[in-house]
């Protein structure tokens, strides 16, 4: 609680979270700022769980930790849960092969090309035109996120989403003592 309170007056948005610790356990910037240890986490899914007996908060999600932006094909399944006063974040390597979903490849491939534009501006420009510079990194950012909105939205709907619920589910029991 202290924590998240010292974090909640953060000036630096990037730093920031709310004190509330519901709102802040369904932040990736939680996971990035308690347990990372220098990478960003990012959710690929959220994985429909069914809150264990005697706890009060459950989460799952399929993500990572990775320090460039785009796909990450290093998953792991992390599951929080908050029991008895305490939170539990658990992760693991998932048995179920993740497949690559063809509409956000295409949205990734898409805003590569656009990044790849504005850096070749850029290098013609011997490194002087900064505002090709800045839309790049800003362009490289949106298909980052544009990316991963479409696999969330998706994620749902591919063969290898109830094999992964399935995982966090069991996982969230064993965390609870089930």
């Amino acid at each position: 609680d202290k924590w998240l309170v010292a974090r909640s007056r953060q000036k630096d948005e990037a730093t920031r979270l709310p004190a509330d610790l519901h709102a802040a356990l369904r932040l990736d910037k939680f996971y990035t700022l308690s347990t990372g240890g220098d990478a960003a986490f990012t959710t690929s899914a959220n994985l429909e769980l069914n809150t264990p007996e005697g706890a009060e908060f459950s989460r799952a999600m399929l993500g990572g930790w990775a320090q460039d932006i785009g796909p990450n094909p290093n998953y792991l399944v992390i599951v929080t849960l908050v029991k008895g006063g305490k939170i539990y974040i658990g992760s693991l390597h998932p048995k179920t092969a993740i497949g690559k979903i063809a509409a956000c490849e295409a949205v990734w491939a898409q805003a590569l090309q656009r990044v790849e534009k504005l850096r070749a501006a850029y290098q013609a420009s011997g490194l002087k035109d900064e505002k090709a510079f800045e839309e790049s990194t800003k362009a490289e950012e949106k298909g980052d996120r544009d990316f991963h909105a479409c696999f969330i939205a998706r994620a749902p709907k591919e063969p290898f989403y109830p094999a992964l619920v399935k995982e966090a589910q069991e996982f969230a029991d064993r965390l609870a003592g089930q």
